[in-house]
C-alpha cells in the first residue's frame, strides 16, 4: 500500500469517526430538547441509582462496553418513567457487533409482578425445548405462543399475570421484549434504536403496555 493509499485510508477513517461524533451530539442535543418541553428532566449519561435498578435484568448481563445515554425522566403521581438508548457490545476486534436499543423503565410502588423475560421467539428457542429450557405458552392464544418466548421462575405467578388483554396485545404486537421483577418493569425492542421523532409515540405505546399490566396485578 502506497503512501497516499495510507494516507487516504487515515483520513478516511478520521472523518468516519468525526461524522459519528457529530451525529451522536446531534442526537443528544434533540433529546435533550424533546424531553424539556414535555416535562422530564435529561440526563447525557445514566442519572443516579439508575444501573443499579437495571442491573438485575438480563438485558444488562449481555456483552461488554455497556452505556446508558440520553436519559429522559419522570416522576408523575403513580410511577416514575426513564426512557434512554442503552447499548453494549458483544465479541471483539473484527467480530464485534454493537447493539443498540431505546428503552423504557417503568417503577411504581403500585406494581408488584413475578420476575419474568418475555421476547420473541425464534428457532433456537424452540430447539431448547428439547435442552429444559421452558416456554410458558397459552393453549388460547397460539399466534402469542408462535411469536414470542416467555420465562418465568413462578410459572403459576406468571400466567396469572398474562391476563387476556396482555396476550390479546402481543399477539399483535410483535417484536418487543419484556423483563418485569417486583416493582420494575422494562419495555424494549431489542436491536432497535428510536429515532428522536418516533421517541414520544413509542413511549405512549409502551406506557399502554405498563398498564396493561399494572391492571393485570390489581384484578
Amino acid at each position: 500500500m502506497g503512501v497516499f493509499a495510507v494516507i487516504g485510508f487515515i483520513v478516511v477513517v478520521i472523518g468516519a469517526i468525526v461524522m459519528a461524533f457529530w451525529m451522536e451530539k446531534k442526537r443528544t442535543d434533540a433529546v435533550r430538547q424533546l424531553a424539556v418541553s414535555n416535562g422530564f428532566t435529561f440526563h447525557e449519561t445514566a442519572p443516579d441509582g439508575l444501573e443499579d435498578k437495571t442491573g438485575q435484568f438480563k438485558l444488562f448481563t449481555k456483552g461488554h462496553s455497556r452505556k446508558i445515554r440520553n436519559t429522559m425522566r419522570q416522576e408523575q403521581a403513580a410511577f416514575t418513567v426513564s426512557q434512554f438508548d442503552y447499548s453494549y457490545t458483544v465479541g471483539s476486534g473484527k467480530n464485534s457487533s454493537t447493539h443498540n436499543q431505546t428503552v423504557l423503565l417503568v417503577e411504581t410502588r403500585a406494581l408488584s409482578v413475578p420476575a419474568f423475560v418475555l421476547g420473541p421467539e425464534n428457532v433456537f428457542h424452540r430447539l431448547g425445548d428439547l435442552f429444559g429450557v421452558k416456554d410458558i405458552d397459552f393453549d388460547r392464544y397460539p399466534d402469542f405462543s408462535r411469536h414470542y418466548l416467555l420465562k418465568g421462575d413462578d410459572e403459576d405467578a406468571v400466567r396469572r399475570l398474562f391476563s387476556a388483554d396482555i396476550l390479546g396485545f402481543f399477539t399483535v404486537h410483535t417484536g418487543y421484549s419484556i423483563e418485569g421483577s417486583g416493582n420494575l418493569l422494562l419495555i424494549y425492542k431489542g436491536g432497535k434504536r428510536l429515532s428522536v421523532k418516533d421517541m414520544e409515540p413509542a413511549m405512549q405505546q409502551r406506557l399502554e403496555i405498563f398498564k396493561l399490566f399494572w391492571k393485570s396485578v390489581q384484578a
